[in-house]
């Protein structure tokens, strides 16, 4: 028996949920979207005929080659998000799905025995890719998880030397919604760590830290277009950072 290394063997797995739905989709031999409103993964409960239209025609009228490898520059597609977020294209890479963001991010940037801070309570994939790469996860935790404590947060990073920082904002789960002046506040503060603002539900709140990444360099923004667009299907995520860490991701 070949072993895998001890980060992974000691390693916690992120903890899925039920997958009962697409056992009840193909034993009932029924459309998902008739009968199921599913609300367990935050997707989007809808998803109209128009999508599906609009991808065929532009599989057709662009005449796209599903047998060839695609493009991994894709640059129609950056240039869209480019666009969209109102940022030069250089400080943007796309992934499959913002889950993988985080895990090309954790793999460039966290050592074995590197401290990671992570705002706590929240989604819990992050720290498996931290763990992975044998780093230690410490929960930065308030007092009451529903409210926002940016001095909290500020005095249990002096204590530590951390490598990065992952914030979830707006949260998920506990819906806290952090300004940009407050992460400003920690990301000046401490400019040799890294932070990760993981803006997944960004189109709910309109509140976004884009425009920090013109000004520091310790910054990476996260992404995706599960949520407000409802495209969890297509796994498609993106980031937003300054050159050079886009360039550290693109060497792997």
């Amino acid at each position: 028996m070949i072993k895998p290394t001890k980060f992974i063997e000691q390693l916690k797995p992120y903890k899925s949920v039920s997958h009962k739905v697409w056992e009840y989709t193909y034993n009932k031999n029924t459309d998902l979207l008739d009968e199921v409103i599913k609300l367990d993964w935050n997707e989007a409960t809808k998803f109209d005929d128009f999508i599906i239209k609009e991808i065929l025609r532009y599989f057709i009228e662009h005449k796209i080659r599903l047998n060839w490898y695609p493009d991994t520059n894709n640059r129609v597609l950056i240039k869209k998000i480019s666009e969209y977020v109102k940022i030069d294209e250089e400080n943007i890479q796309y992934f499959s799905g913002s889950d993988a963001a985080l895990e090309y991010i954790a793999r460039v940037f966290v050592s074995p025995g590197d401290i990671i801070g992570i705002v706590s309570p929240t989604y819990d994939n992050f720290r498996v890719y931290v763990e992975s790469c044998g780093g230690k996860v410490i929960n930065l935790m308030n007092k009451n998880p529903f409210e926002k404590d940016v001095e909290n947060i500020n005095l249990q990073l002096n204590k530590k030397k951390f490598r990065m920082v992952y914030l979830v904002n707006p949260n998920n789960p506990t819906g806290v919604l952090y300004d940009v002046k407050e992460i400003e506040y920690l990301v000046k503060n401490h400019i040799n760590t890294l932070f990760i603002i993981d803006e997944a539900y960004y189109e709910f709140c309109g509140v976004t830290c884009v425009n920090l990444i013109k000004k520091y360099d310790n910054i990476v923004i996260t992404r995706s277009f599960t949520k407000a667009f409802g495209l969890g299907g297509f796994r498609l995520g993106y980031v937003v950072a300054p050159k050079y860490i886009i360039d550290y991701i693109n060497k792997i």
